[in-house]
């Protein structure tokens, strides 16, 4: 993979347009596994993959309920892995996305899942407020004593979750091989190291 640009970052607004058309090349990066079954990446990966049609991303995912809230992205040996989750994706200079979950990597018939930023928009300019900062830090510091955990009776089995506000959700009937955070297999494929740690895509004016 190319190192990536050093082109300026972005100063527009977060609900300029952007074109997310079937086939567009965007960039992912992370840090994740170089390939399904390792090893981790130790510099930053990134790599261009191709948005897809959702409706042909629903039929690689058929057991799986896409709905607007996601991006799939990706192609024969290019795509993200394992530990790459929450990574961005970036099309025309804008973040678009943050990796989710697939199916083994790079594989050409199950593309990348990505969570859409487009869709949350609206959320995210409310939680950037600073009078809704100021109320989630006293929620936060509130039930910062509070234990959460996964409602399963085995001890063994239960983990202490974030406080509620930060909407943790349980997939225990998602296959493990999915999960691009906690599999022992899955970063972005195809690609070269770069020494540079910093994108120009992945300032935090460039939201979509």
């Amino acid at each position: 993979m190319a190192p990536p640009g050093h082109g300026r970052p972005y100063s527009g607004g977060m609900n300029d347009h952007v074109d997310l058309l079937a086939g567009t090349k965007c960039i992912v990066s992370g840090w994740g596994m170089l390939n399904t079954y390792g090893p981790m990446a130790d510099r930053l990966q990134s790599v261009r993959v191709p948005l897809w049609n959702m409706a042909a991303c629903g039929k690689a995912y058929p057991a799986v309920y896409l709905g607007d809230g996601k991006l799939c992205a990706g192609s024969a040996g290019k795509d993200s892995c394992q530990a790459d989750s929450g990574g961005p994706l970036v099309c025309h200079g804008k973040l678009v996305g943050l990796v989710s979950f697939g199916q083994d990597c790079g594989d050409p018939r199950h593309p990348g899942v990505y969570t859409s930023v487009l869709h949350y928009l609206d959320w995210i300019e409310m939680a950037k407020s600073p009078e809704r900062r100021q109320q989630e830090r006293f929620r936060w510091i509130g039930s910062a004593n509070h234990n959460y955990n996964s409602g399963k009776n085995d001890a063994s089995e239960t983990e202490p979750k974030q406080s509620s506000f930060f909407h943790s959700i349980d997939s225990d009937d998602a296959p493990l091989s999915w999960c691009r955070r906690n599999t022992p297999a899955r970063p972005i494929l195809e690609g070269e190291s770069t020494a540079q740690l910093w994108h120009p895509a992945q300032n935090s004016k460039n939201f979509v």
